[in-house]
């Protein structure tokens, strides 16, 4: 929730718990000027470029082209998440862990399916939601499945070893008053498209 950090900590080595950590000085942050952390539509970019200083060798993370054109249904992606994963003991623990799988890409039809109470808000905003966000399969309709916790949010989207979208929310079929699911499961994923922000994108980074 931090959305003006002067130092952002990047990750070199991400293995369950063991993290690694270089600072590096941030010189500004742009949030997309539709942003709306109260949009109940899921149709608000949630994007955000970070500007840093040249203070870290970033050959030790890596860096993914960009691309920017429109990903068709049936697509195979590649996704990454960072988010919570539960210990194999039954307590409450829970520690950071990357985790990666494979899906095809889903097309409008899938946001015609009942998602309880939020059917009426799919339904009504399909097309925006799908112009705007990559769908893909939850855990209910694939059993190899992201964003299986709020903190997979951010995790990278990749078609053909390039990113083209950034894991931003799902939709559960049974969803709760509190937006978790009740079987804790998820049905659709939901990426912003790099497309869908293309002209900001650009603009930002000619500014």
């Amino acid at each position: 929730d931090n959305k003006n950090p002067s130092v952002l900590g990047i990750s070199t080595k991400i293995v369950n718990q063991d993290f690694d950590f270089e600072g590096v000085e941030v010189e500004k942050v742009v949030i997309h000027h539709l942003y709306n952390d109260q949009d109940e539509n899921f149709s608000s970019p949630d994007v955000a470029l970070v500007f840093v200083r040249n203070n870290m060798d970033f050959d030790l993370i890596g860096t993914r082209e960009l691309d920017l054109d429109f990903v068709q249904d049936d697509k195979q992606v590649e996704y990454w998440g960072f988010g919570c994963q539960k210990t194999t003991n039954s307590t409450d623990n829970y520690f950071p862990v990357k985790k990666r799988g494979n899906n095809s890409t889903q097309g409008l039809n899938v946001l015609s399916r009942n998602f309880g109470d939020f059917t009426e808000i799919v339904h009504e905003n399909a097309e925006t939601i799908y112009s705007s966000m990559i769908l893909t399969a939850g855990i209910s309709m694939s059993k190899n499945a992201s964003s299986l916790c709020f903190g997979d949010s951010g995790g990278p989207v990749f078609l053909n070893d390039k990113l083209v979208g950034i894991n931003a929310s799902y939709l559960s079929r049974d969803m709760k008053e509190d937006g978790t699911s009740k079987d804790e499961v998820t049905d659709v994923n939901l990426h912003v498209r790099l497309s869908a922000v293309k002209a900001w994108l650009l603009e930002s980074l000619k500014n």
